[in-house]
């Protein structure tokens, strides 16, 4: 599942940057560099946080975490330019394929690790 979304990610932030006026990224490999380390830290809460009953309090973990790793990487990233209501949308369309990807982990009853 970590190469899922270690592809999937980087294409939400590369298509918010896109379609909204309010995410830039100066090169493109900031975007790749950006889902790259939320899918990698995402994995890590589904690792530590993802069990049967759990599944609503995770993906609201997720979301929390990936607004503001989104929102505080203009700070970190050179030239970047990040609004924290797109920001929040990003989070919310990586959330929806993380909400897909739980479901789909705990009615297969696949090991995580």
């Amino acid at each position: 599942m970590l190469i899922v979304k270690l592809v999937i990610y980087p294409l939400i932030l590369f298509l918010s940057s896109s379609l909204f006026k309010g995410m830039s990224f100066y090169h493109p490999y900031q975007w790749i560099i950006l889902g790259v380390v939320i899918a990698l830290v995402n994995h890590i809460l589904d690792l530590l946080f993802l069990k049967p009953g759990l599944v609503y309090m995770n993906n609201f973990l997720d979301l929390v975490v990936d607004v503001g790793f989104i929102f505080l990487s203009q700070y970190v990233l050179p030239y970047t330019y990040i609004k924290l209501t797109i920001a929040f949308v990003s989070a919310i369309f990586i959330n929806i394929v993380e909400l897909f990807e739980h479901f789909h982990i705990i009615k297969s009853n696949i090991s995580i690790k």
